[in-house]
C-alpha cells in the first residue's frame, strides 16, 4: 500500500482515531487534539469529557482502580505517552511533584495570591508589580527546561499567553 492509499484509509478503531491525534516525539507524545486551559487533553466520550492521559493508559496498561488517578512522570499535561503514565493517589501525584521542584509549593502561593488580587479576571492597577513577577518567573521556568504548556498550566493560563511573555521579554 503506498502513501496515498495509506492517507485515505479510513479510521476505523477506537485506538485508530486517538493515536492519530498524538504527536509522537523522543521525549513526550503530545496529545494534539481539543486541551483544557490547563493542557491537559481531553476526548468527549457520549457527552462527557474524559482526560486523554487517562484514555492512553486504559488503551495501553488496563482499568484505572477505583480512587486513583493516572499522573504523569514527566510532568506535562499533554502527554499520553505510556511510559510516562502511573498510577496514584492525589496525595502521591502531589508528593512527586513536590520532590521534583518543590519551589512550585512557593510559585502556587504566589499564584494563589496573584489571583485573589484580581478582579473578574483582570489585573487591578495595583497589580502591575505582581504581574512583572509573574512573567520574570514564566520566563525563568522557561529557562530552567518546562515547556510552555507545562508553564501555562503553573499558572492557570493558555500556552499562547506563555509565549506571549516569552516574545515580550528581553533575552
Amino acid at each position: 500500500m503506498d502513501i496515498i492509499e495509506e492517507m485515505q484509509r479510513p479510521i476505523t478503531t477506537v485506538e485508530d482515531r486517538f493515536w492519530s491525534r498524538v504527536k509522537k516525539t523522543s521525549k513526550c507524545w503530545e496529545w494534539q487534539g481539543t486541551k483544557l486551559k490547563t493542557g491537559y487533553g481531553v476526548v468527549s466520550i457520549k457527552g462527557k469529557n474524559i482526560r486523554a492521559h487517562r484514555i492512553a493508559y486504559e488503551l495501553t496498561k488496563g482499568k484505572i482502580p477505583q480512587g486513583y488517578g493516572v499522573c504523569h512522570t514527566c510532568d506535562n499535561p499533554s502527554c499520553v505517552k505510556p511510559d510516562h503514565l502511573w498510577i496514584g493517589t492525589h496525595k502521591e501525584n502531589m508528593e512527586d511533584r513536590n520532590k521534583k521542584g518543590g519551589y512550585l509549593i512557593e510559585t502556587s502561593d504566589f499564584i494563589r495570591n496573584l489571583k485573589i488580587m484580581t478582579k473578574g479576571g483582570r489585573p487591578k492597577q495595583v497589580n502591575k508589580v505582581l504581574i512583572e513577577k509573574r512573567k520574570e518567573i514564566m520566563v525563568k521556568l522557561l529557562q530552567e527546561g518546562f515547556s510552555r504548556t507545562q508553564v501555562a498550566f503553573i499558572f492557570s493560563v493558555h500556552p499562547a499567553q506563555v509565549t506571549r511573555v516569552l516574545v515580550e521579554s528581553p533575552k
